[in-house]
Parts: C-alpha cells; structure tokens; sequence
C-alpha cells in the first residue's frame, strides 16, 4: 500500500514528523537570513563626516554589488594603512561614462570618503576620487556629472532635445501668469 499522495509529493511518509518539521523551519530561517545580509545599509558609516585621504591605489575590483578600492595611506600618526573603499556599481558609473580604465593601480589620489564607525582605518564609503592630474571620477550617482549640451533643435522633426536654461527661460512668464 502507498502512502497519501500528498506525502509523496513532500518526499517520503515521514516529512510530516517534528524533525521533519524543525529542519524546515530552520531551512527557511537560513535561507531568510541570508537574503536579508545580502545587502547592508550606511548605519556602519559615519554619514555625516567626509574627509579627504591621499594614498596610491594597491587594488580595483570592477564588479557588483559594488566596486572596492584599496588605498595605501597614512594614519593621522604616521601608520601605514590600508583602506578598503567602497563605490557604487559598475552599472551606475558606466552611466555616468566611467569605466574599470578610469583608474588604475599605482595611480596617486585623494578619495573623498565617509569612514566606518568600527574601523575607520579599514573601511569607508567612497564620494569620488581625485586624481594627481585634477580630475575627478565619481564613486556614487550623486556625483556624477551631466554632460553639456551641445546641439540645438532646428527643426520639430527627427530627435532632440532643448537646453534647459531655454525651457525654464522662455515658460517663465507662463509660470508668474497664472
């Protein structure tokens, strides 16, 4: 004699037993818990406070969830440190026309960052960096900068788009009109 179907689909007669049901349990819990650690918020930063730290780059990692940089600097007393950087994704500053050739290892920079709240000598979240020949790569979306227009519509036909001082320029006696 066969067992209910409803038991052969759960895998076997005993899946209805406590143990059976522990293991599930603690199976879902795992499996909730990993999902909710799989992304982390900025409660570990000191959000408020930014500072500027010079250092070369020993280390790039382009991939998501987030690009890591690794700065070698000095502490305020003279320590060699290493500090682990960390930016936005690829996908975000790709946007922004930055790629994994935007920096390089060996390159001398200052980081723009908000230190860790446990190990501010290791950890931070990155705003942009600024390279030795003054040029800035953003590390977040925040920063990164829109591109100036340069064509001007001539006709009504075919893709375009207007420069916004002339649209916020010529509807603002429209606005005070009404």
């Amino acid at each position: 004699m066969h067992p209910p179907r409803r038991l052969r689909t759960l895998g076997g007669t005993n899946n209805t037993t406590p143990n059976a049901m522990k293991r599930r349990l603690f199976c879902f819990v795992c499996l909730l818990s990993a999902t909710a650690s799989a992304h982390q918020g900025n409660s570990e930063l000191k959000m408020g406070t930014q500072q500027q730290v010079a250092g070369t780059l020993t280390d790039i990692v382009w991939r998501n969830p987030h690009i890591i940089l690794t700065l070698a600097t000095t502490h305020d007393e003279g320590r060699a440190i290493s500090l682990e950087i960390e930016a936005a994704s690829p996908n975000i500053l790709r946007v922004g026309r930055f790629s994994k050739d935007s920096l390089h290892v060996g390159e001398q920079v200052t980081a723009l960052v908000s230190p860790s709240l446990r190990f501010p000598d290791e950890a931070a979240n990155g705003y942009e960096i600024v390279k030795a020949d003054g040029s800035v790569v953003p590390l977040v979306s925040a920063r990164l900068r829109r591109p100036a227009l340069t064509i001007t519509a001539t006709a009504i036909s075919g893709s375009w788009v207007a420069s916004a001082e002339l649209f916020t320029t010529s509807c603002a006696p429209c606005v005070t009109g009404l």
